[in-house]
């Protein structure tokens, strides 16, 4: 039981530094053109879809929808 606690922690904490690194990038996305931050986002928003999957297979299905 513990280890599940420390896991779900460890991913608590790690999506908490995800948050901030975001909040910390808009405004530098602000200074690009429209298709600069499609560029420039466009890995993120690949990892971001296997991320919302995987937590939706953690959470008994698709709480996104």
């Amino acid at each position: 039981m513990n280890e599940i606690i420390d896991k779900i922690e460890h991913i608590q904490e790690q999506m908490q530094h995800i948050q901030e690194e975001v909040l910390g990038l808009q405004p530098l996305l602000k200074q690009l053109n429209e298709q600069q931050i499609k560029m420039m986002t466009k890995p993120l928003t690949q990892q971001g879809y296997a991320l919302l999957r995987s937590l939706g297979i953690l959470l008994g299905g698709n709480p996104f929808i």
